[in-house]
């Protein structure tokens, strides 16, 4: 009785859920690499800092807003390829 009931209940998620969670093949990927993108630029500055603490250096400012922004700062050499990467891992 139980593994008749869980063949059933396997059978119902595997016949309802990947049709609800996937997203089908004529979808649009604009919608996916917008919010990528958007999440990407907003989180680039928290990388910047991670990777300059990470390389012994402190990012100056007493609070994190003051951080946040003093990582905006130049240089952005890389910036562009970092965006794109973090972007596309995001959208895939």
């Amino acid at each position: 009785q139980v593994n008749r009931s869980a063949r059933h209940l396997s059978a119902v998620v595997a016949r309802d859920l990947p049709a609800a969670m996937a997203p089908t093949s004529a979808s649009n990927p604009l919608p996916y690499f917008v919010a990528s993108g958007t999440s990407a630029l907003a989180f680039f500055p928290l990388w910047k800092a991670a990777a300059i603490g990470q390389s012994g250096y402190e990012v100056a400012g007493s609070s994190p807003l003051q951080k946040y922004l003093q990582a905006m700062k130049p240089p952005w050499r890389g910036s562009l390829v970092v965006i794109g990467g973090m972007t596309w891992a995001r959208a895939a």
